[in-house]
C-alpha cells in the first residue's frame, strides 16, 4: 500500500510524537514525512502517495509533485482533477499550472465551471502560466458569467496576457463594471489590443471616480497613439485628484513642448496651490516667452511659495523687462521670494539690481547675505563681500559714470 511504502520511507523505528509524550496521528505523520521527501526530490515516493487513504496527504503530495515533479507527472495530477475533494482538484489545479503542459488546458478549462470558488480560482491562475489562443472563448465566457468579481478580474488578466482581438468587446463592456478594479484591467488591456475603437470610451473614463482607472486610461489612450504625450498630459492638468494634476503639470514642464503652454496658463488659475505651484515651476522650465503676462500678475499672489517659483521662472524666461518688478520683489516680506528675485535679477546682470542688492547685505538671513554678495560680484566683477559699507562705497563713486557702468557690463 502507498501509506505503508510512504510509512517506510526515511522514518525511524518509532512514530513521531507530539511534546505529551503521545504517538502521533498515522496521517500526520505521513504529511511530515512528505515535507522530508520533497527535500530528497523522492519523486516515487511522492507519487506513491497520491494514493494515501488520508485526504490531506494526499493533497500534501499533489503539492509536492507540482513543485518537484515534470512533464512525466502531468498524467497523475490530471486523474487527481477528477478526486472528490475539491481540495486536492484546487491543489492539482495549481501544480499542473507551475509545471505549464499544454495537456492540462482542456481540464483547466473545464474546472472554470466547477461550483467551487478555489478551484476556479486555481484553475485560472494555472491557466495564466501557459495562455493559449484556445483559452479565449471559455474565459470569456467566465468573465461573462461568474458571479465572483475576482475570479472575473484574473479572467480579465488572462484575457489581457492573449491579448486576442475577440476579446475587445468584453474589454468594452467591463469598462462600465461596479467594481473599480475590473475597469481598471480593461482599460490597461485595451491600450495593449492596440483597436483604435476604444478610444471613445477610453477618454469617457476621465470622469471616473477612482484615480487609478483614470490614469489606465491615459495610459492606453497614447498607447494607441492617436493622442500625443502633451495632450495626455493635458487631460491630467483637469484630474478629480490634485497629485495628479500636479504630476502632469510636472511633466509638460520637462517635455518642454510649445504645445504645452496654453493648458498650463488655464491650469495657472487651479484653487489647489500645491498644483498652482507646480505650473508656475513648469512654466519657467518651458520658457515661453507667452507666459510672461501671466508670470507678471502672479508675482502678486497672496502665497509667497506661488511669488517664489514666478520670480524664479521669469528669471528663466530672459525678458528684461521684469527687472522692475524683481527689484522689487527684492524688498518682500517673505524670505525665500526675496532669493529667487536676485536669483532671477542675477540672469539679467543688469546694473539696476546692484542698489537693492546692497540692501540685502544687511538681510536677518544669512544664505540671503551670501547670495546678494556673490551676485554684487557677478554683476560688476568686484568683490567687497558681505561688506555692505564697501559696497556703498564703490557704488556711490561710479553710479553717475555711464562710461564706467557700460566698461561694467563689458
Amino acid at each position: 500500500m502507498a501509506s505503508e511504502r510512504l510509512g517506510r520511507e526515511n522514518v525511524s523505528d518509532h512514530n513521531p510524537t507530539t511534546p505529551g509524550g503521545q504517538a502521533q496521528p498515522d496521517a500526520a505523520a505521513r504529511r511530515k514525512q512528505l515535507d522530508l521527501l520533497e527535500r530528497q526530490r523522492n519523486v516515487a515516493a511522492v507519487r506513491d502517495a497520491l494514493a494515501d487513504p488520508d485526504v490531506q496527504v494526499r493533497k500534501r503530495a499533489v503539492q509536492a509533485l507540482g513543485r518537484i515533479g515534470g512533464l512525466a507527472d502531468v498524467d497523475e495530477l490530471l486523474e487527481t482533477l477528477r478526486e472528490s475533494s475539491w481540495e486536492i482538484r484546487a491543489a492539482a489545479a495549481e501544480a499542473l499550472g507551475v509545471i505549464g503542459d499544454a495537456r492540462a488546458i482542456d481540464p483547466l478549462l473545464a474546472s472554470l465551471k466547477e461550483s467551487d470558488w478555489t478551484l476556479r480560482m486555481y484553475s485560472i491562475k494555472a491557466l495564466q502560466r501557459f495562455p493559449e489562443e484556445r483559452m479565449v472563448g471559455p474565459v470569456v465566457a467566465l468573465v461573462n458569467q461568474d458571479s465572483d468579481r475576482t475570479i472575473r478580474r484574473e479572467g480579465l488578466r488572462l484575457l489581457e496576457l492573449l491579448n486576442d482581438p475577440r476579446a475587445y468587446d468584453l474589454f468594452i463592456e467591463s469598462l462600465n463594471d461596479s467594481d473599480w478594479t475590473i475597469r481598471w484591467i480593461s482599460a490597461e488591456s485595451l491600450g495593449k489590443l492596440g483597436d483604435k475603437r476604444a478610444i471613445e470610451a477610453l477618454l469617457k473614463l476621465q470622469a471616473d471616480a477612482e484615480e487609478k482607472v483614470r490614469w489606465s486610461a491615459r495610459i492606453a489612450l497614447e498607447k494607441l497613439r492617436d493622442i500625443s504625450r502633451v495632450e495626455l498630459l493635458s487631460i491630467g492638468l483637469g484630474d478629480q485628484d490634485p497629485l495628479l494634476r500636479a504630476s502632469a503639470a510636472d511633466e509638460l514642464g520637462k517635455l518642454g513642448h510649445p504645445m504645452a503652454l496654453e493648458p498650463l496658463l488655464y491650469a495657472s488659475r487651479d484653487p489647489d496651490e500645491d498644483v498652482r505651484k507646480e505650473v508656475v515651476v513648469a512654466l519657467g522650465n518651458l520658457a515661453d516667452p507667452g507666459a510672461y503676462g501671466r508670470l507678471l500678475e502672479l508675482m502678486d499672489d497672496s502665497s509667497a511659495d506661488i511669488r517664489c517659483v514666478a520670480a524664479d521662472a521669469l528669471g528663466k524666461l530672459g525678458n528684461k523687462d521684469a527687472v522692475e518688478v524683481l527689484l522689487a520683489a527684492c524688498e518682500d516680506s517673505a524670505d525665500p521670494v526675496r532669493w529667487s528675485a536676485m536669483w532671477a535679477l542675477g540672469k539679467f546682470k543688469d546694473l539696476r539690481a546692484v542698489e537693492p542688492l546692497i540692501r540685502r547685505l544687511g538681510d536677518d538671513m544669512p544664505y540671503l547675505r551670501r547670495e546678494a554678495a556673490k551676485l554684487l560680484q557677478f554683476l560688476t566683477g568686484s568683490n567687497f563681500g558681505e561688506d555692505a559699507a564697501g559696497w556703498q562705497k564703490w557704488w556711490d563713486q561710479y553710479k553717475n559714470s555711464l562710461e564706467d557702468m557700460m566698461l561694467l557690463q563689458g
